[in-house]
């Protein structure tokens, strides 16, 4: 481990505590960047006191605490960390040729820059999220972080990355997989598979294949699109509410990477092999299970203070959970698909607030608005439209969520609209002026 990262850490992690924040903070980490004499374009920095070079100290002999080394894995070199955090100059960097006389330089070079460069794609992503997807910032920063480890999970042969989004429905966890995908890139696609219908021990063919010689045998859905598309957003929607037999046949899927696709397994085809890879693929999967309890003053609570504790919560409610579904008992999830799950990285989404859903219905509005004009070939003009889906949202109560101010608020707008333009066809406006009435 580089020790530049070390005091790094350690410096910004004194300096967090001194501030009274929550966690490490990029002004923090710059700060400790000049008190250490790195480059840096702040100019009045706060010495460190001499309690923070013991601190170094102990925690080398220590070799570091579990939390440092999360922290200061997340960065191979100081270089690498600097660019994360936007600090610019000349940075001088131990030489990976004089330590180990086994690594070029210009590997090293190669690294940092591809580590950079998807840095960046993440922060590009981060951007795209926050654009889409309204009031569920812990769940896009989850998100984003979980894509940026995948440079120190050495070792690791599971997907490119996994989450699990937990949270009551109508909450976002669709649109924000969805917008990811998009936000990849051309090069990624998107596919998803409604576990909840998949309720008997069989039906899992639907996923990963049937043997072939049975009546209807054929390739997996998930499988042969992962084959044909390595790079994907692949989702798993209400996963726990599927058969335990069909979740016991993908738990490979999150310990190994691979899924055997049934139909390939007993053919001697050389060009189709059974297992198929999802190293290059993000799966996600989604509960709302126990939304109940994500609602609950005391939980909400945890999450603003100790997110760090939200995850195990989660998967422990999921590992002991038996309540009946329909006509048969849900079965707790597997030990093992818990396990798998761990490895990941857990997004919580909650139920949106008023404010929340008023903005979101709000962009919804207006990108309604844009297409009715252009196919209408006619202007619009709205310019209290904050308050006009404020308006729309309440009149949905109580049964509002982020699905009903979609398409139901648009039609909500343009049934009338488009009723007078019937009786008025011969006489189409130039403009149409959308505002509230005096008194009303």
């Amino acid at each position: 481990m580089n020790k530049d990262i070390l005091h790094l850490i350690l410096a910004a992690k004194w300096l967090t505590i001194r501030n009274k924040q929550s966690e490490i903070t990029v002004e923090s980490c710059r700060q400790a960047a000049s008190a250490l004499g790195w480059a840096t374009s702040k100019k009045e920095v706060p010495q460190l006191p001499e309690e923070w070079q013991q601190l170094s100290a102990a925690a080398e002999k220590i070799k570091m605490s579990v939390e440092l080394k999360k922290l200061a894995h997340q960065h191979r070199s100081k270089a690498e960390f600097l660019s994360a955090l936007g600090v610019g100059g000349d940075i001088h960097q131990e030489n990976p040729d004089q330590q180990s006389g086994k690594k070029p330089a210009d590997a090293d070079s190669a690294k940092s820059t591809q580590v950079q460069n998807w840095l960046q794609r993440v922060g590009k992503i981060k951007c795209a999220l926050q654009q889409t997807v309204v009031g569920q910032e812990h769940a896009i920063e989850v998100v984003c972080d979980g894509l940026a480890k995948q440079f120190y999970r050495s070792g690791d042969h599971g997907p490119l990355a996994t989450f699990l989004f937990a949270g009551p429905s109508a909450t976002g966890k669709s649109l924000l997989a969805r917008t990811l995908a998009e936000a990849l890139g051309d090069a990624w696609h998107f596919t998803t598979v409604q576990m909840e219908t998949i309720t008997s021990s069989n039906a899992g063919f639907q996923i990963y294949g049937l043997t072939e010689g049975y009546t209807d045998a054929k390739p997996g859905k998930i499988t042969e699109f992962v084959r044909k598309h390595p790079q994907s957003v692949v989702v798993f929607e209400n996963f726990d509410q599927a058969h335990p037999n069909v979740r016991a046949g993908i738990t490979d899927l999150l310990t190994r990477g691979v899924m055997v696709d049934q139909y390939y397994d007993t053919t001697d085809s050389p060009s189709k092999k059974p297992e198929v890879s999802f190293q290059q693929a993000i799966v996600i999967f989604t509960t709302n299970s126990n939304a109940d309890m994500y609602e609950t003053p005391a939980f909400r609570k945890l999450v603003s203070e100790h997110p760090d504790q939200i995850e195990a919560m989660v998967l422990n409610e999921l590992g002991r959970q038996k309540q009946q579904s329909g006509s048969h008992a849900k079965v707790p999830v597997s030990s093992a698909f818990i396990s798998g799950l761990a490895s990941g990285s857990t997004a919580l989404f909650q139920t949106l607030d008023f404010q929340s859903l008023s903005l979101c219905a709000e962009r919804n509005l207006k990108q309604g608005i844009e297409r009715f004009a252009s196919a209408m070939d006619v202007e619009i003009a709205c310019d209290a439209l904050s308050a006009v889906a404020q308006a729309l949202v309440l009149s949905c109560a109580p049964d509002v969520n982020a699905l009903s101010v979609g398409n139901d608020l648009i039609e909500k707008l343009f049934d009338p609209i488009t009723d007078f333009l019937q009786e008025h066809a011969g006489e189409m406006p130039k403009c149409i002026s959308i505002d509230f009435a005096d008194g009303q």
